[in-house]
């Protein structure tokens, strides 16, 4: 196991403290005031670099000038951000630099445990754009949280993607903390959170909005996990439905992240799979 250096460390703590703050419209101040001190620090701790500031920066600038900006603009604004995020997310903008903890993760030993900045970052500054809604009244689908993430690991049972080993793995908290963070924010915050946002607002008000919006944000969910099988894809469609069925037609972002940080954390620590 590595030992990062303190202000990386702090760059990713302040950065878990703003994503938690972000999901509720109330601390939205709280929430840019600590990614802001994440993102000194992890220049401090070269987890982020000048190259990156001429994509980054104009991106913060509408951030905190969107109360200025002219009416007819400020719908665009997430669709502008989503495409920022999205090729941060795939690391495309250069500046960045992954934190590095363990070169032998995985039942097979041979998996690279790393937290990746950028992704978290993109999720964060998503997020803020997006201005998610606060968490609603209990519900029907609430309840299904549990049995849905435990009928993924057995899907992908019946499917030949995995077999039944549960384990607790040796840094496994680390990938956990991370894929929580780093992986399940930004992927919502994209596909449930814009994506399938975007195509509620396009369908509205029609009776099946939900519905199709559902349907389509969970078909690109799908067809971008492609090119680990068809299979994989399948089952990962089927996730995005789940995940979007929990989210709501109000876009419950903290219910979808949950079902999502569940069902991957049921994979990893009961089952083995060629992934890990």
């Amino acid at each position: 196991m590595l030992t990062p250096p303190f202000p990386s460390l702090a760059a990713f703590g302040l950065l878990f403290a703003a994503l938690l703050l972000a999901l509720h419209p109330s601390s939205g101040r709280a929430s840019q005031f600590a990614g802001a001190f994440s993102l000194l620090c992890a220049l401090i701790g070269d987890i982020l670099s000048a190259q990156a500031l001429p994509a980054l920066l104009p991106v913060l600038l509408l951030i905190l000038a969107r109360p200025q900006l002219p009416s007819r603009l400020q719908p665009w604004l997430p669709s502008l951000i989503a495409m920022w995020a999205l090729a941060t997310s795939l690391h495309l903008l250069p500046g960045f630099s992954s934190l590095i903890w363990q070169e032998d993760f995985g039942r097979g030993g041979n998996g690279l445990l790393r937290w990746h900045y950028d992704k978290g970052l993109a999720a964060l500054i998503l997020l803020w754009a997006l201005q998610p809604v606060p968490p609603v009244r209990i519900q029907l689908r609430h309840w299904a949280l549990l049995a849905g993430c435990l009928a993924f690991p057995a899907l992908a049972w019946l499917l030949g993607l995995a077999r039944p080993d549960p384990r607790w793995l040796p840094g496994a908290s680390l990938w956990l903390l991370g894929n929580l963070f780093l992986t399940v924010y930004a992927e919502e915050a994209f596909f449930r959170g814009w994506l399938q946002g975007s195509l509620q607002t396009l369908l509205a008000p029609q009776s099946y909005t939900f519905a199709l919006a559902l349907a389509c944000s969970s078909l690109v969910f799908g067809l971008v996990h492609l090119p680990w099988g068809l299979p994989f894809a399948a089952l990962s469609a089927l996730a995005g439905l789940f995940y979007g069925w929990m989210a709501g037609p109000q876009r419950n972002l903290a219910l979808s992240i949950a079902a999502h940080f569940l069902t991957n954390a049921g994979i990893l620590l009961l089952m083995k799979s060629p992934f890990g």
